[in-house]
């Protein structure tokens, strides 16, 4: 199947909130992102909910399912925060195709097989 994830890797530690932490939308990747291209040209996004900054010491990493909205966070100390982004993808797959595009924004989960939706409560 094609499928493709975000992998982030920590290069430096951010062990706590406010340190410039990849944040992320639990669960807004579940909801109907077929307007996105509008909202984004507009810039007009919906309410995400909530939310979560991620804690990585160096060396750790976080796997990100492709729709799942996410930003670097505010960095309120003192020190610089590094992340390497990679975008993990299959070999011969067409990932610009407008058809692959409008599938994947009306079901996240199509190119992954046996993956449930999970949000926490």
């Amino acid at each position: 199947k094609d499928s493709q994830v975000l992998a982030a890797v920590a290069l430096t530690p951010h062990l706590e909130p406010g340190m410039g932490n990849l944040s992320v939308f639990p669960g807004a990747h579940l909801r109907d992102w077929t307007s996105y291209p509008d909202w984004k040209r507009t810039r007009t996004l919906p309410d995400l909910g909530p939310v979560v900054e991620i804690v990585l010491d160096a060396g750790d990493a976080c796997l990100v399912h492709p729709l799942l909205p996410h930003r670097g966070g505010r960095n309120e100390s003192s020190v610089d925060r590094d992340v390497a982004f990679y975008r993990v993808q299959r070999d011969g797959v067409d990932y610009a195709s407008a058809e692959r595009a409008v599938r994947l924004l009306a079901e996240p989960f199509a190119e992954l097989p046996g993956a449930a939706p999970f949000a926490p409560d």
